[in-house]
Protein backbone atom coordinates (compact mmCIF):
# COMPACT_ATOMS: atom_id res chain seq x y z
CA UNK A 1 0.00 0.00 0.00
CA UNK A 2 0.96 3.19 -1.07
CA UNK A 3 1.05 6.63 1.65
CA UNK A 4 -0.81 9.16 -0.53
CA UNK A 5 1.23 12.61 -0.84
CA UNK A 6 -0.67 15.83 -0.60
CA UNK A 7 -0.82 19.19 -3.07
CA UNK A 8 -3.10 22.30 -3.51
CA UNK A 9 -4.80 22.22 -6.72
CA UNK A 10 -7.42 24.12 -9.04
CA UNK A 11 -9.09 22.13 -10.97
CA UNK A 12 -10.25 22.55 -14.83
CA UNK A 13 -13.99 22.91 -15.29
CA UNK A 14 -15.27 20.12 -18.29
CA UNK A 15 -15.28 22.88 -20.76
CA UNK A 16 -11.46 23.12 -19.95
CA UNK A 17 -10.54 19.58 -20.17
CA UNK A 18 -12.75 19.47 -23.53
CA UNK A 19 -9.61 21.55 -25.01
CA UNK A 20 -6.82 20.01 -22.68
CA UNK A 21 -8.64 16.54 -24.47
CA UNK A 22 -8.33 18.09 -27.96
CA UNK A 23 -5.35 19.90 -28.01
CA UNK A 24 -3.50 16.25 -26.41
CA UNK A 25 -4.87 14.33 -28.78
CA UNK A 26 -3.31 16.26 -31.49
CA UNK A 27 -0.32 16.15 -29.84
CA UNK A 28 -0.31 12.08 -29.78
CA UNK A 29 -0.99 12.26 -33.35
CA UNK A 30 1.99 14.26 -33.65
CA UNK A 31 4.61 12.57 -32.04
CA UNK A 32 3.23 8.78 -32.20
CA UNK A 33 6.64 7.83 -32.54
CA UNK A 34 7.52 9.29 -28.98
CA UNK A 35 7.06 7.37 -25.58
CA UNK A 36 5.02 10.23 -23.44
CA UNK A 37 2.98 9.18 -20.86
CA UNK A 38 0.03 11.10 -21.43
CA UNK A 39 -2.40 12.39 -18.27
CA UNK A 40 -5.55 11.64 -18.38
CA UNK A 41 -7.74 15.04 -18.95
CA UNK A 42 -10.38 13.70 -16.41
CA UNK A 43 -7.71 14.55 -13.51
CA UNK A 44 -6.12 18.11 -15.47
CA UNK A 45 -5.59 20.60 -13.06
CA UNK A 46 -3.38 23.78 -11.70
CA UNK A 47 -0.84 22.91 -9.47
CA UNK A 48 -0.50 25.32 -7.13
CA UNK A 49 1.44 24.08 -4.15
CA UNK A 50 3.23 20.14 -3.53
CA UNK A 51 2.99 19.62 -0.17
CA UNK A 52 4.56 15.64 -0.29
CA UNK A 53 3.74 13.30 2.65
CA UNK A 54 1.64 14.81 5.66
CA UNK A 55 0.85 13.47 8.87
CA UNK A 56 -2.65 13.47 10.47
CA UNK A 57 -2.20 16.37 12.74
CA UNK A 58 -0.52 18.40 10.27
CA UNK A 59 -3.28 17.42 7.67
CA UNK A 60 -6.31 17.88 10.17
CA UNK A 61 -4.48 21.36 11.30
CA UNK A 62 -3.89 22.15 7.37
CA UNK A 63 -7.47 22.24 6.47
CA UNK A 64 -8.49 24.39 9.25
CA UNK A 65 -5.92 26.65 7.97
CA UNK A 66 -7.19 27.18 5.04
CA UNK A 67 -11.05 27.49 5.58
CA UNK A 68 -8.99 31.35 5.93
CA UNK A 69 -9.07 31.98 2.39
CA UNK A 70 -12.33 30.13 1.40
CA UNK A 71 -14.33 32.77 -0.36
CA UNK A 72 -12.14 35.52 -0.22
CA UNK A 73 -11.06 35.99 -3.84
CA UNK A 74 -14.68 34.82 -5.87
CA UNK A 75 -14.56 32.81 -9.10
CA UNK A 76 -10.92 33.42 -11.03
CA UNK A 77 -10.81 34.31 -14.53
CA UNK A 78 -8.30 32.26 -16.71
CA UNK A 79 -6.47 31.54 -20.00
CA UNK A 80 -5.52 28.35 -21.56
CA UNK A 81 -2.65 30.09 -23.91
CA UNK A 82 -0.64 27.23 -25.64
CA UNK A 83 1.41 24.75 -25.36
CA UNK A 84 4.83 24.16 -24.01
CA UNK A 85 7.56 22.49 -22.06
CA UNK A 86 10.00 22.46 -19.14
CA UNK A 87 12.47 22.80 -18.86
CA UNK A 88 12.55 23.96 -22.51
CA UNK A 89 11.26 22.64 -25.76
CA UNK A 90 15.07 22.12 -26.99
CA UNK A 91 15.16 19.03 -24.65
CA UNK A 92 11.49 18.54 -22.98
CA UNK A 93 10.81 16.58 -20.29
CA UNK A 94 6.26 17.88 -19.56
CA UNK A 95 4.42 19.27 -22.05
CA UNK A 96 2.07 21.55 -20.94
CA UNK A 97 -0.82 23.68 -21.53
CA UNK A 98 0.03 27.51 -20.44
CA UNK A 99 -2.06 29.11 -18.16
CA UNK A 100 -2.28 32.93 -17.55
CA UNK A 101 -4.69 35.14 -15.49
CA UNK A 102 -7.38 37.26 -17.28
CA UNK A 103 -8.55 40.69 -15.30
CA UNK A 104 -7.91 41.07 -11.94
CA UNK A 105 -4.68 38.63 -10.60
CA UNK A 106 -5.93 36.66 -8.02
CA UNK A 107 -4.25 33.64 -9.49
CA UNK A 108 -0.88 35.05 -8.08
CA UNK A 109 -3.24 36.21 -4.99
CA UNK A 110 -3.98 33.03 -4.03
CA UNK A 111 -1.01 31.24 -4.46
CA UNK A 112 0.80 33.63 -2.34
CA UNK A 113 -1.66 33.71 0.45
CA UNK A 114 -1.37 29.76 0.40
CA UNK A 115 2.33 30.03 0.32
CA UNK A 116 2.05 32.29 3.51
CA UNK A 117 -0.20 29.42 5.20
CA UNK A 118 2.32 26.75 4.41
CA UNK A 119 4.94 28.42 5.55
CA UNK A 120 2.95 29.14 8.90
CA UNK A 121 1.72 25.79 9.30
CA UNK A 122 6.37 24.63 8.51
CA UNK A 123 5.35 22.76 5.48
CA UNK A 124 7.87 22.11 3.37
CA UNK A 125 7.11 23.76 -0.02
CA UNK A 126 8.96 24.07 -3.96
CA UNK A 127 11.40 26.77 -3.66
CA UNK A 128 10.91 26.95 -7.70
CA UNK A 129 9.15 29.88 -9.66
CA UNK A 130 5.08 29.77 -9.58
CA UNK A 131 4.58 28.69 -13.85
CA UNK A 132 1.14 28.18 -13.98
CA UNK A 133 0.39 25.29 -16.08
CA UNK A 134 -1.35 22.05 -16.50
CA UNK A 135 0.46 19.06 -17.58
CA UNK A 136 -0.79 17.12 -20.66
CA UNK A 137 2.36 14.55 -20.56
CA UNK A 138 5.60 13.59 -19.41
CA UNK A 139 8.35 12.63 -22.19
CA UNK A 140 10.09 9.07 -21.15
CA UNK A 141 12.50 8.76 -24.74
CA UNK A 142 13.10 10.24 -27.56
CA UNK A 143 12.69 13.95 -26.36
CA UNK A 144 14.54 15.36 -29.39
CA UNK A 145 11.95 14.03 -31.29
CA UNK A 146 8.85 15.66 -30.09
CA UNK A 147 6.74 18.19 -32.31
CA UNK A 148 5.16 20.91 -30.78
CA UNK A 149 1.86 22.72 -32.67
CA UNK A 150 2.78 24.60 -36.01
CA UNK A 151 0.17 27.32 -35.37
CA UNK A 152 -0.81 29.49 -32.41
CA UNK A 153 -3.34 27.77 -30.11
CA UNK A 154 -6.54 30.46 -29.83
CA UNK A 155 -6.51 31.77 -26.20
CA UNK A 156 -9.37 29.73 -24.44
CA UNK A 157 -11.26 31.75 -21.45
CA UNK A 158 -12.43 29.62 -18.25
CA UNK A 159 -13.11 30.41 -14.82
CA UNK A 160 -12.40 28.64 -11.25
CA UNK A 161 -14.74 28.55 -8.61
CA UNK A 162 -12.91 26.46 -5.77
CA UNK A 163 -8.92 25.39 -5.03
CA UNK A 164 -8.86 21.95 -3.20
CA UNK A 165 -6.39 20.13 -1.49
CA UNK A 166 -5.76 16.37 -3.14
CA UNK A 167 -4.48 13.44 -2.02
CA UNK A 168 -2.57 11.32 -4.75
CA UNK A 169 -1.07 7.99 -4.60
CA UNK A 170 1.00 6.17 -6.80
CA UNK A 171 -1.07 2.45 -8.10
CA UNK A 172 0.43 0.84 -11.55
CA UNK A 173 -2.11 2.42 -13.44
CA UNK A 174 -1.37 5.71 -13.18
CA UNK A 175 -1.64 8.37 -9.66
CA UNK A 176 -5.20 8.14 -8.29
CA UNK A 177 -6.45 11.66 -6.98
CA UNK A 178 -8.75 12.06 -4.00
CA UNK A 179 -10.19 15.26 -3.08
CA UNK A 180 -9.31 15.83 0.82
CA UNK A 181 -11.16 19.28 1.22
CA UNK A 182 -12.62 21.60 -1.42
CA UNK A 183 -12.76 25.73 -0.64
CA UNK A 184 -14.88 27.55 -2.74
CA UNK A 185 -13.41 30.98 -3.93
Amino acid sequence: MYMPRYFIALNLPPEAKTVFKDIQDGLKQQNSDVKITWVDPHIGHINMHFLGDLNENDLNHLKQELKALKEKYGPISLVLTGVGAFPGIENPRILFLGIKHSGENNLIKLYSDLKDILIQEKIHIEERPFIAHTTLGRVKSNSNRVKFPGEEMKDYEFKVDSFKLIASTLTAEGPMYDVVESYDL
